[in-house]
């Protein structure tokens, strides 16, 4: 592999489309029954994907990953599932014309609670997972990028946990890509559960570019629209120095989405939003 070369720019999104298993009404302040029904969230799920088509396509909350590969002929995918008894889980959909999966990565982050005393490790397990997937460019053989999605534990409380989380997936990546492909950059992203201001977000901030902020100097208003809760908790983060990001998925202002009181709604198959860039990978430089 030369370096100074490049690889081609592609697009990339990250979604938590909702599972099915917790898309019930009653959990929604204001949300309307017939939008969390199965028949009206997945077409429109299904709609939305093929219209944003993007090369990699990173969701969160699975639980429906054999109707989406169904869906999406022209796309293979990696599925990691979520430990214990959750039905949901994480996938990597990406394009079959423009990437090859060379290796995966599963990450259990229940695994941190080991290096814990036992009347502590409790506090580690909430069977949140992450997956990361080594994709090839077809047309720069050698060439590519480490990709790796993840969900955190939802509790407000428990940022030490998140934290610990997330530094967890990003060694878990790292290494990943140390062992059999020094050469390529890293891309996480996710539903981080983490506010802007959090200890999750800025530790990121400190290893790897916020895309939002680097390309338009600013998160969204909002990721995640509820009656109740309406804030930014997905992200797209890039290794330091490894990409131009060229563009970013518009997302609806909190004042666009007012119409209704809680997402899904007649249009949005998710609670979240959906989150993309454009990425431009920079000329590989040799590894010190």
């Amino acid at each position: 592999l030369m370096a100074g070369t490049a690889s081609p720019p592609f697009s990339l999104l990250s979604y938590n489309v909702l599972a099915q298993a917790y898309a019930k009404s009653s959990y929604f302040t204001g949300g309307v029954r017939r939008y969390f029904r199965e028949r009206h969230r997945l077409p429109l799920l299904a709609d939305e994907l093929r219209r944003r088509s993007a090369d990699v396509m990173c969701l969160q909350e699975v639980d429906m990953y054999a109707f989406l590969c169904d869906s999406l002929p022209d796309y293979d995918a990696v599925y990691k599932k979520r430990t214990g008894r959750k039905k949901d889980g994480s996938a990597i959909f990406y394009r079959r014309d423009t990437f090859r999966c060379r290796g995966t990565r599963e990450v259990e982050h229940d695994d941190i609670a080991a290096k814990y005393p036992e009347q502590e490790r409790d506090l580690f397990v909430h069977f949140n997972i992450g997956v990361a997937a080594a994709l090839e460019h077809v047309h720069t053989p050698g060439m590519g990028v480490v990709v790796g999605t993840t969900h955190l534990f939802w509790n407000p409380a428990f940022e030490r946990v998140k934290r610990e989380q997330m530094q967890h997936f990003v060694n878990e990546c790292r290494k990943f890509r140390d062992e059999q492909f020094p050469m390529w950059p890293i891309v996480v992203c996710g539903d981080l559960n983490s506010l802007a201001m959090s200890d999750v977000v800025s530790d990121m901030e400190q290893a790897f570019t916020n895309v939002y902020k680097m390309a338009q100097g600013k998160d969204p208003e909002c990721t995640n629209f509820k009656q109740d809760f309406r804030e930014t908790i997905d992200y797209i983060f890039v290794e330091n120095g490894k990409f131009d990001v060229t563009a970013v998925l518009p997302v609806p202002s909190i004042e666009e989405l007012s119409a209704s009181e809680t997402l899904p709604d007649e249009t949005h198959p998710s609670d979240h939003l959906c989150v993309g860039a454009t990425l431009a990978p920079r000329p590989a430089t040799a590894p010190p």
